[in-house]
């Protein structure tokens, strides 16, 4: 599998509005809160922890995804074409040379 700077940069998922996002996030929240037990608890309990496994029951997000994606460009650019001048992949540093001519 090509490292996510060279895979395809479109998603095959469309956009919802926010608004409809949270109301998503909003009735999970819902369903969620039922899930939860509140118990007291002493200082005798600090750093300890409790927990269970959580498995998910399908992949989550279903594609591959970068963890952090984007471009360098210079604002007064304008909207020309810009060149792709290197790559940078996660936990590597790029060596390349950057560069721009300021315009007078």
């Amino acid at each position: 599998m090509p490292p996510p700077a060279h895979r395809d940069r479109q998603s095959k998922y469309t956009a919802i509005p926010m608004e409809e996002a949270e109301e998503i996030m909003t009735n999970l929240g819902k369903q969620m809160y039922h899930k939860f037990e509140v118990v007291d608890v002493d200082l005798n309990l600090l750093g300890k922890v409790a927990g269970e496994n959580a498995i998910s029951q399908e992949n989550y997000p279903r594609t591959r995804v970068s963890t952090k994606d984007g471009y360098a460009v210079v604002a007064n650019d304008g909207t020309k074409d810009k060149a792709v001048i290197g790559v940078s992949l996660a936990g590597s540093v790029y060596n390349g040379v950057v560069s721009f001519a300021l315009e007078s």
